[in-house]
């Protein structure tokens, strides 16, 4: 479903620094994939790249990525935005700073479909509205539908824009640390709502992340990167259990555990 080859990412800002230094990997249809990696490993970075948020103003770029049989690194901007928020949608890492405070939360979760598919009757678009918040479970939705984004916390907020996410029914949910914002409760609803989306819509999930526990959780396969490259990737049970680099052996040593003394 995925094919990343080679993918090479420098920020003008930067000259001779690679934010992302010949990342490949690919991801099958319905798999959960795990990018870990301290900050400034170029995880986020290309998360970016793949979801067509570049800007090439900005940066040099080099590779290629295939969504689908369709290039997105490389292609003009108009078929990128076909893609994004139908064939891929991402979650971010605040849900506040990523949702509008002056809209109300229906329309915030409708915007992909007025995008892409103007033509939907507005009633019809908002009972898709309710059903995506619905399968984000989200509760009350005819009232929530009304409200604003300071109303609510900030796991309901991320509940709501895993809705907006969903609403297009995407191939592939590019998930950049979504849970880091929230307390470890809300976190692991975070988690298992993911779990089910995977399960029962069957839609593939690239989940970012910093934190090797909460990855092990979700992800069936785990990418570990430092310093933009891949240093090691594997099965979550083989990265967890038997780790081969000295990187990934330090993260999974960052874990607190019960029996360990600090």
């Amino acid at each position: 479903m995925l094919d990343v080859k080679d993918l090479k990412v420098e920020f003008l800002s930067r000259p001779g620094r690679m934010a992302v230094d010949g990342v490949s990997f690919h991801m099958d249809a319905g798999e959960i994939l795990g990018l870990v990696g301290e900050s400034g490993s170029g995880k986020s970075v290309t998360a970016r790249a793949l979801s067509g948020l570049l800007v090439k103003s900005i940066v040099n770029y080099s590779g290629s990525i295939t969504l689908n049989g369709r290039e997105m690194l490389d292609t003009d901007r108009e078929s990128i935005r076909d893609l994004q928020g139908t064939a891929l949608a991402v979650v971010f890492q605040e849900p506040m700073t990523a949702l509008d405070p002056v809209m109300k939360i229906g329309p915030q979760v409708e915007e992909a479909l007025r995008v892409h598919h103007p033509e939907i009757p507005a009633e019809e678009m908002r009972e898709r509205a309710l059903s995506a918040m619905r399968q984000a479970d989200l509760y009350d939705v005819e009232q929530l539908y009304e409200k604003y984004p300071h109303t609510l916390s900030g796991g309901m907020l991320q509940r709501v824009c895993i809705a907006a996410a969903l609403i297009s029914e995407p191939s592939l949910l590019i998930a950049d640390e979504p849970t880091t914002a929230l307390d470890v409760t809300t976190q692991a609803h975070i988690i298992e709502l993911l779990k089910k989306i995977n399960k029962e819509q069957g839609t593939a999930i690239l989940f970012i992340s910093h934190n090797l526990q909460v990855v092990h959780a979700l992800c069936h396969r785990i990418i570990v990167m430092q310093k933009g490259k891949i240093v090691e990737n594997g099965t979550t049970d083989q990265i967890y259990e038997n780790p081969k680099h000295p990187y990934t052996k330090q993260l999974l040593a960052a874990i607190p555990r019960r029996d360990k003394r600090y």
